[in-house]
């Protein structure tokens, strides 16, 4: 049996209080520096494509919930399936920095969780 050697690395106090403050900037700026820009906006396309094509079912989920909804509430308003999807195509298509803005939350999340 090999005895794994742990390596500590001590930074100074200064730069992990800059990388906590500012670290979504930071991987925001590393995904746009190692993911090209074409990439998000193919990423962006397919994300649009793929909504479009859920809006059905979402709808159709949303109407269920809302009836789920109005038997423990009866002032729930229930629209049909064509007013939830009438709603769902009003909302604007997600941007290409929405996506990079949202990995770098999760990544910043995973890396500094506040609770």
């Amino acid at each position: 049996m090999h005895s794994m050697n742990i390596i500590r690395i001590k930074f100074p106090l200064t730069l992990l209080h800059f990388i906590k403050d500012h670290g979504v900037q930071l991987v925001r700026r590393w995904l746009y520096f190692f993911i090209p820009k074409e990439r998000w906006r193919k990423i962006a396309h397919e994300t649009r494509t793929y909504r479009l094509e859920s809006i059905d079912e979402i709808a159709q989920t949303m109407r269920a919930r809302a009836r789920a909804r109005r038997e423990t509430t009866p002032s729930t308003i229930v629209l049909s399936v064509e007013e939830h999807k009438a709603k769902l195509q009003r909302e604007n298509p997600i941007q290409q920095h929405e996506i990079v803005r949202f990995i770098g939350l999760l990544i910043a999340r995973t890396l500094e969780p506040r609770r």
